[in-house]
């Protein structure tokens, strides 16, 4: 079972407005294999009604991850004139990155929410020895702030987009009339 598959045919069922459980039933019975797999996939394709009601958050952290990878670009094209070009590809691994997760997000994968977050993250942490010793540098302080933001409505749209899953305990009746336990897998929206 490809993962690939798995989250096309997933879209394919969302886009008929179906909602995560019924999404992961109708995958599940067409697979009929991994079926907690199957759920870790599900619940990253967002619903129609996820995506209409947070897409105003969404179209927001697209504008501030273009804004950001314009603004790195802008920095790393100066400081490759003022050090010289040996520096430039370093420069443009991070605006690359982001050209990434934008992808990610304008094609509603939802688990790019956590990666932005993340190295938005990991930018704050590799940025704080530089703020405290250019503090009132305004360059530094509009380059924190746009991250900072970003990393709010990634978490923010993370969790609001993402659906939760749990494994239960359902009891049944077998071919043979007995009682049996079996793992049934909820998925909440």
């Amino acid at each position: 079972m490809k993962k690939s598959v798995v989250r096309k045919m997933a879209k394919e069922y969302i886009k008929e407005g179906k909602n995560h459980q019924e999404t992961f039933d109708a995958v599940y019975a067409e697979i009929k294999e991994q079926p907690e797999t199957i759920a870790k996939i599900v619940r990253y394709v967002p619903t129609l009604e996820k995506r209409w009601k947070y897409k105003n958050w969404r179209a927001a952290l697209i504008i501030i991850l273009i804004v950001a990878t314009f603004l790195q670009l802008l920095g790393g094209l100066l400081l490759s004139l003022d050090r010289g070009a040996q520096f430039l590809p370093i420069i443009l691994l991070a605006p690359a990155i982001k050209i990434i997760l934008v992808y990610g997000i304008v094609n509603h994968r939802s688990d790019y929410y956590k990666a932005s977050a993340f190295l938005g993250l990991i930018g704050v942490v590799r940025a704080l020895p530089e703020l405290s010793s250019n503090f009132p540098d305004p360059w530094l302080l509009i380059n924190l702030s746009i991250v900072a933001i970003s990393i709010g409505i990634s978490f923010y749209l993370h969790t609001k987009m993402v659906a939760t899953y749990e494994v239960v305990k359902e009891k049944y009746t077998n071919a043979e009339g007995k009682p049996k336990l079996r793992n049934v897998i909820k998925l909440a929206d």
